[in-house]
């Protein structure tokens, strides 16, 4: 598929989350109909990190998440990400 606006310009906002559904993994995003309810970072069907709760706006999950992913990424790499 090739990308788009739309997907171009969440990858610059969000280039961790990006980089971890390219190597695999993917996200959760879930809401209680009010409120984004968190998000969740999988790998091979397993938790490997999860969000708080309570979120007005995608935006605010999304940015968590990208937050989530990149202290991730720098507890395997040394802190070099």
């Amino acid at each position: 598929m090739a990308p788009n606006d739309t997907t171009t310009s969440l990858a610059k906002r969000f280039p961790n989350i990006q980089r971890w559904i390219e190597s695999g993994g993917h996200v959760e995003l879930g809401s209680d109909g009010y409120l984004f309810s968190g998000g969740r970072l999988m790998r091979r069907d397993k938790l490997v990190g999860e969000t708080s709760d309570g979120y007005y706006t995608l935006d605010q999950a999304l940015e968590d998440l990208e937050r989530l992913a990149i202290a991730h990424y720098r507890s395997q790499d040394g802190g070099r990400t």
